[in-house]
């Protein structure tokens, strides 16, 4: 009885021993997981942050096509002035 009752702990401490090393296991996976999803968080950041510089140059860059297509215009107007033979 005494044999069996040790065989039955030891059984179990095996089986603590075991459960110990997979939630070790399971913690570190879940570490690693939270570094990569603030790696995906920053990522993402970072791409609003350009798209929204994007959308400014975009933007500085259709007032700057008007304001040359108002200049050649006003050139053109100038120029009407004189012929060509």
């Amino acid at each position: 009885m005494a044999r069996h009752s040790q065989e039955i702990f030891t059984d179990i401490e095996v089986k603590i021993t075991e459960t110990s090393k997979i939630m070790n296991d399971i913690s570190n996976t879940a570490l690693e997981q939270e570094a990569g999803v603030d790696q995906i968080n920053m990522a993402v950041s970072k791409m609003d942050d350009i798209t929204q510089q994007n959308a400014a140059l975009v933007e500085e860059s259709t007032a700057a096509s008007k304001s040359l297509l108002e200049q050649a215009k006003h050139l053109e107007d100038l120029m009407s002035f004189f012929k060509v033979h």
